[in-house]
């Protein structure tokens, strides 16, 4: 029996060696268990008698006799060596352990034996966590950056490259601000990630961001805030393309507030536009009411095609003569309404002088575009601009019923 054998078989040593709390086992080069402590009989569940009539290959569930060899010799070569090892216990679990083998004598090798099966185990959920991580990611149809805590990229995914236009290696380390937030959006832009980053908050808004090549795009943006024990470690920035949703918003929009034969605003702007004129107190605001006349005959004579032309040539008329700022609406078949911001009555009817004018000058099939037109003007803050409009078609109705146009 060697020195430490015989120390390790002392009551003082012994007792000392079975109270560590990792496990601790003495083999012989031939890998034979010559003593055990307390920890492994109890890691194990197997008898001190059982694990001292085995060998340490017995035990290994995914270790060959080989590699367990050549870990003794390199054991005996340098001293100590360690390995990692799968170990079944004596109700068939399996258990996960780190062992540092260090020669203290000739024929002697000393194991110290840690169970790491939870850290294993941790590790394992961790890299899964990762792998499921990394397929969503990538795997996303949504453009995603993931970012540290001050707003740098520190990874994209290939949606983000194809939308905006970027490598991921040419912007990784730089502010994501910086690189995709046009300039008339880079304050607010910032205000949002001081939100994630300062307060913690989640952000969802709809905005527009800028591709490598300049061009803007409508993109719902989601950035959150990556929290772990209080402490922000980073935020992702979440970016689905919507233009094309957009883009169809706008076209409902536009086709809901104008005419579609002319262009111009339809009814149910002009009757907005006049109750947010008034909500705002603008004054003077000044209406005109024109009729088309001479569509029947037109009509009649060469056909509803025809008909639409004429009233298409009138809308240009309007079109032509006011301002940007005025709203011309078509809000009947032959019926015309114009709001005129901020102009007096006597600049409305200058206004309607230069229409009449602009009219005898159009001719379609050989005669002028005859319009009848009538004027009214809001210089009191207690009038409706409804009821403004309702004298402008009043004083159209006269003003046709004096000239004695054809009624269309």
């Amino acid at each position: 029996m060697s020195d430490l054998r015989k120390d390790l078989s002392s009551a003082k040593y012994y007792e000392y060696m079975d109270n560590i709390p990792i496990g601790i086992a003495i083999i012989n080069g031939r890998g034979e268990f010559l003593e055990v402590n307390k920890s492994i009989i109890e890691t194990t569940g197997y008898s001190k008698e059982m694990i001292l009539n085995k060998k340490i290959h017995d035990l290994s569930v995914n270790l060959s006799k080989d590699e367990i060899n050549i870990s003794l010799e390199k054991a005996i070569i340098f001293d100590e060596y360690q390995i990692e090892s799968k170990v079944r216990c004596k109700d068939g679990s399996i258990i996960d352990v780190e062992v540092e083998l260090v020669q203290v004598a000739d024929d002697e090798i000393l194991l110290q034996v840690k169970d790491i099966t939870q850290r294993k185990q941790v590790s394992r959920a961790v890299h899964k966590q990762w792998a499921y991580f990394k397929e969503l990611f990538e795997g996303s149809i949504e453009a995603i950056s993931l970012l540290d805590d001050s707003g740098r990229i520190i990874m994209v995914n290939k949606s983000f490259e194809e939308a905006f236009g970027y490598k991921a290696q040419d912007i990784e380390g730089r502010f994501l601000d910086d690189i995709i937030v046009p300039a008339d959006k880079v304050a607010e832009a910032g205000q949002m990630t001081r939100e994630v980053i300062d307060k913690q908050k989640k952000v969802i808004v709809e905005d527009k961001r800028k591709r490598a090549d300049g061009e803007l795009i409508d993109v719902a943006i989601k950035s959150f805030p990556i929290v772990q024990e209080d402490e922000l470690l980073g935020l992702y920035a979440i970016y689905q393309d919507i233009t094309d949703r957009k883009e169809e918003e706008e076209k409902i929009k536009y086709l809901s507030y104008h005419d579609q034969m002319t262009g111009l605003y339809n009814r149910r702007y002009f009757e907005n536009k006049l109750k947010e004129l008034d909500e705002a107190g603008v004054m003077p605001v000044s209406i005109l009411v024109a009729d088309l006349d001479k569509l029947k005959p037109i009509n009649d004579k060469y056909g509803h095609f025809e008909g639409d032309r004429y009233i298409k040539a009138a809308a240009e008329v309007f079109k032509s003569i006011t301002r940007g700022d005025d709203v011309v609406a078509r809000i009947g078949g032959d019926e015309f309404a114009i709001i005129l911001p901020g102009m007096t009555c006597y600049q409305a009817e200058k206004v309607t002088k230069r229409i009449d004018n602009e009219c005898q000058q159009d001719r379609c099939h050989g005669f002028n575009i005859e319009i009848s037109i009538g004027c009214a003007t809001k210089c009191n803050k207690d009038e409706s601009l409804v009821d403004v409009f309702k004298l402008a078609d009043v004083s159209m109705y006269k003003n046709k019923e004096s000239s004695n146009r054809v009624s269309s």
